[in-house]
């Protein structure tokens, strides 16, 4: 019995040193499966820290471009007022250059006449050279060519005002033919309209 009791105390120091085996190989286990969530959980992390990084770096890529678009849109905007300015000048320019050709004609009719009167002078002091007649002849020449030039950037507006004028005398006389017409018919007698007529007629007679 004794030789028993040793065996069954044996067996039973086998099982719990097997049950102790386990129980640490069972740790070891769930220390090993905890170390790898943990990695897992780390390279998660990772991930979406990476992830987040080139989303800013997205962010900042559309932020600089859309400063660029901006940038753009305000040169466009300078460049286009820039234009306008351009423009303006270019009329005040045109402005300008139409009053000096005003004032060029101006001298130059002047310059003229005093060629012309002294001219005269020379002509009757009996002091004219023939040197002198052709090289203010030249002269004179080449002034009146400026001088048409000039009359023929200007003949336009005079033509104009020319037809202007045509047609309002043309209307004055139509008016005053049909004030005479209205006298006429309803203001004298007809002795009176027999004299006007005739006197009318005597008068358009010798113009026609």
């Amino acid at each position: 019995m004794v030789h028993t009791q040793a065996d069954c105390a044996l067996r039973a120091h086998m099982v719990q040193t097997q049950a102790d085996c386990a129980l640490r190989a069972h740790m070891v286990q769930a220390q090993a499966d905890c170390a790898l969530k943990a990695h897992m959980v780390q390279a998660q992390a990772d991930c979406a820290l990476k992830a987040h990084m080139v989303q800013t770096q997205a962010d900042c890529a559309l932020r600089a471009h859309m400063g660029l678009l901006l940038l753009l849109l305000v040169l466009l905007l300078l460049l286009l007022l820039l234009l306008v300015l351009l423009l303006l000048l270019l009329l005040v320019l045109l402005l300008l250059l139409g009053l000096l050709l005003l004032v060029l004609l101006m001298l130059l009719l002047l310059l003229l006449l005093g060629l012309l009167l002294l001219l005269l002078g020379l002509l009757l002091l009996g002091l004219l050279l023939l040197l002198l007649v052709l090289l203010m002849l030249l002269l004179l020449l080449l002034v009146l060519l400026v001088l048409l030039l000039l009359v023929l950037l200007l003949l336009g507006l005079l033509l104009l005002g020319l037809l202007l004028l045509g047609l309002l005398l043309l209307l004055l006389l139509l008016l005053v033919l049909l004030l005479l017409l209205l006298v006429l018919l309803f203001g004298w007698s007809c002795d009176h309209r027999r004299r006007l007529l005739s006197s009318v007629i005597s008068a358009v007679s010798p113009s026609a």
